[in-house]
Order: structure tokens, then C-alpha cells, then sequence
């Protein structure tokens, strides 16, 4: 049995635009699903030339003296306005090879950046990593381009 998860990832090494799709949406004849791919078709070519040949990267920073507990809400606050601003010190860097960004609720940004750009984005991070001790700075990826698209598409 192939895990979906490892199939899905495994479209990733190929070289055409990959996106996320619904499961489970049933149309009652071909008819129906006709008029619902003609709908979506615009937004889909859009998304599929948005992420044609890139891939999605994610990156979080937050403080390592989170784990401790906060001692009230101005202290707690007070950690994330500061992880909010090594963020946007590294988004910045990352700019300059992102395609697209998508910022997550919880801290986590995800990044659509070319194929060949991969490593030198992650050169980026670990390097803003190693120059901020202080902060726990977590890479992933390349992922398929979940973030980018599927809302639209």
C-alpha cells in the first residue's frame, strides 16, 4: 500500500505545477462536473502558472525563553512583538527569492520559491539561524505547494 501522504510529496520532484485538490466533492452527472471545472478553470490556470517549477518552504521563529511560561500577559506579548520582529527580519531576506508568501495564523510563513532556489533559501535561514542564538528559527520543506493555490483553485 503507498501511503498518500509519500505519493503526494513524490510529486514534487516532478517538473510541472502541482496543487492541492478537494477530496470528496461529488457532482450528481458529467454535466455538473463540467460547469464546475469551467468555473474554476481561470483560477486554476492561474495558480498552476503561479506555481509552476517552485516549490513551498515553511519558516517559523519564535523565542526559545517561550518555554518557560509567561509570567503575565505583558510579558507574554512583549516575547511574541519581539519574535514577530526577527520574523520580518528574515522574511525580508527571504524576499528577494520568494515568488509568493503566505503568512499561517500560529507564526509559520510559508514561501514559494523556485526549485533552484531551495538551497540557497535554506542557506538564508540557517545563517539568520546561526546569527540569532537566541531564537529557535525551524525550516521545511520543499514541499508541494499546499499553501498556494488551493483556496484559489
Amino acid at each position: 500500500m503507498i501511503r498518500l501522504y509519500a505519493f503526494v510529496e513524490g510529486l514534487t520532484a516532478l517538473p510541472d505545477a502541482v496543487l492541492p485538490v478537494r477530496f470528496g466533492e461529488t457532482f450528481p452527472d458529467e454535466a455538473a462536473l463540467n460547469a464546475a471545472v469551467a468555473r474554476r478553470a481561470s483560477r486554476v490556470r492561474d495558480a498552476l502558472e503561479l506555481v509552476r517549477g517552485r516549490v513551498e518552504i515553511g519558516v517559523r521563529v519564535s523565542s526559545r525563553q517561550r518555554a518557560a511560561a509567561p509570567t503575565n500577559g505583558t510579558a507574554y506579548l512583549r516575547t511574541r512583538l519581539a519574535e514577530l520582529g526577527q520574523s520580518t527580519a528574515l522574511h525580508e531576506r527571504l524576499q528577494a527569492l520568494a515568488c509568493a508568501t503566505i503568512e499561517a495564523p500560529g507564526g509559520e510563513t510559508a514561501f514559494l520559491v523556485d526549485r533552484e532556489d531551495v538551497d540557497a533559501a535554506r542557506s538564508l535561514v540557517l545563517a539568520f539561524a546561526d546569527e540569532h542564538p537566541e531564537l529557535s528559527v525551524v525550516c521545511t520543506g520543499p514541499w508541494a505547494p499546499y499553501s498556494f493555490g488551493g483556496g484559489r483553485a
